[in-house]
């Protein structure tokens, strides 16, 4: 009786190691499988969408800080990206329609993550603020306060936080495709107030030869992180997503990204 209770106990112990090395094997390959997703070498180009007039971060031509950062941290993956230059609202278009894998300055809110896929990680942050002509300045604090049927102009297809997207339906907005087109129509008091990112604004008005204290600057609107939005029909925009945050990652690890928020490290120095 002794040595048959021992040879079933043996044979027990026996059994669970090797369902315990299958499974631990079926671990190990889930991981690996999951790790070779972002560690392989990648064998295809992704393809961006940057708009056109959100200058310092993306200037007609793309460039800027945005277009940098994200260079930066997909090569240091050894990642290829092309990046097609568009106005904003064609960018998220073609995301969407799934003729760009991704597209980015694209904030993250409730209305952005029905539509697009986003990694862990924005690329940066940016405050937007309420804008007034200097002679006619208000004093709302958020979108709350702004009257109904107020004059309120803002960028077409932006998104301007979660607060700003529950009341827009009461205020008559003008949305059009460029800053300098807001500040003219502050200008001009064809609006009562304008949304617009406050790095933004400092960069358009010099642009334009305008002073600083032309406009007056109102309550932060909303701060937004900014994303790469990654195409619903991409089949590989979580692998894409994934790569891209453990880029910026390595980024901010080695001092790069921080260089390039200071403006002293040009794209793709590593």
């Amino acid at each position: 009786m002794f040595h048959r209770n021992s040879a079933l106990k043996d044979f027990i112990v026996g059994l669970f190691g090797v369902v315990s090395l299958c499974f631990l094997v079926g671990v190990d390959r889930a991981h690996a499988e999951a790790m070779a997703q972002t560690n392989s070498s990648p064998n295809s180009v992704i393809h961006l969408g940057v708009e056109d007039g959100w200058p310092p971060y993306a200037n007609e031509r793309g460039q800027g800080l945005s277009t940098d950062i994200i260079k930066a941290a997909f090569a240091v993956m050894g990642q290829e990206v092309t990046i097609s230059v568009m106005p904003y609202a064609r960018v998220l278009r073609d995301v969407e329609a799934g003729h760009l894998d991704g597209g980015y300055n694209v904030t993250r809110q409730t209305s952005t993550e029905k539509r697009f896929i986003f990694g862990q990680f924005p690329i940066l942050t940016a405050s937007a603020s309420f804008y007034y002509a200097a002679d006619r300045p208000k004093v709302y604090q958020t979108a709350r306060d702004i009257p109904s049927e107020a004059r309120v102009a803002s960028i077409i297809d932006y998104e301007y936080g979660n607060t700003y997207e529950s009341q827009r339906e009461r205020f008559n907005e003008v949305s059009v495709a460029r800053q300098q087109q807001v500040i003219r129509m502050l200008l001009a008091h064809r609006v009562d107030v304008g949304v617009m990112f406050d790095r933004v604004v400092e960069h358009t008005l010099a642009e334009m030869n305008l002073p600083a204290d032309i406009l007056t600057r109102g309550a932060v609107n909303h701060t937004s992180d900014i994303y790469v939005a990654f195409s619903l029909k991409s089949p590989e925009a979580k692998k894409y997503a994934a790569l891209l945050d453990q880029g910026l990652l390595k980024i901010r690890e080695n001092g790069v990204y921080d260089k390039l928020m200071q403006g002293l490290a040009p794209a793709g120095d590593q």
